[in-house]
């Protein structure tokens, strides 16, 4: 059966990067709550919520800046259908007038090289298998650039890129690809931003839709 009919969860296994954040924490128990095996991965996965802690919720420590501790986890996630690279950065930074020249570097290594990485070396599996959903949390940035957030979305930009690229080179393979642009949402990264916000439950319901009904791109929020 084709992948873009009604997609099953029960029985899966999905990584979600990022787990400790608004989003991602939202990610991780939906999808334990719909049967699947998650793999909560963070930096500081010990920084899981309480509700994030079940039998089907499995705490993995990555850093996506350290390609080294990507690739110490890969044999751990072999059997993963379901990759949410949900994970990133913001650093609030100018692209020529920036406070910080360490920012656009640091943010190109978590938003764009991280998944990047995660895909080269997850991708072949799912393709043997012909059964894959890669889902890309992105944002509006991608494609409308903030001065005030420059390399982030430069970084973000990348991103979308990726997105596209893997969605024409797994095409073939029934590997799905899911490009997420939400405008600001209501999670600590945006706190300051003067403006109305998505939560990230409504956005974490989005996602769950479109891998169910084999959505490409969603634009959550105002």
């Amino acid at each position: 059966m084709d992948s873009r009919d009604t997609y099953g969860f029960e029985g899966r296994t999905a990584l979600v990067t990022g787990a400790t954040g608004g989003l991602g924490s939202r990610l991780v128990r939906t999808l334990s709550e719909l049967g699947c095996t998650v793999y909560a991965a963070a930096r500081t996965p010990e920084r899981l919520p309480a509700d994030c802690r079940s039998p089907a919720i499995v705490p993995i420590a990555i850093d996506l800046a350290d390609p080294a501790s990507i690739d110490a986890s890969i044999p751990q996630l072999r059997d993963v259908s379901i990759v949410i690279n949900n994970a990133g950065i913001n650093r609030a930074d100018s692209v020529l007038f920036c406070r910080d020249d360490h920012s656009a570097r640091e943010e190109m290594e978590v938003n764009y090289f991280g998944p990047l990485r995660l895909a080269r070396a997850l991708a072949p599996f799912m393709a043997e298998r012909r059964d894959g959903v890669f889902v890309n949390i992105l944002s509006v940035l991608s494609i409308d650039h903030l001065v005030a957030c420059g390399s982030y979305s430069v970084s973000k930009a990348a991103a979308h890129s990726l997105t596209q690229g893997m969605r024409a080179e797994l095409k073939t393979s029934n590997v799905r690809v899911i490009g997420v642009y939400p405008g600001p949402m209501d999670t600590p990264m945006s706190a300051a931003l003067p403006m109305a916000k998505i939560a990230p439950d409504d956005v974490a319901a989005m996602i769950i839709d479109a891998i169910r009904s084999g959505g490409d791109e969603i634009f959550p929020g105002p």
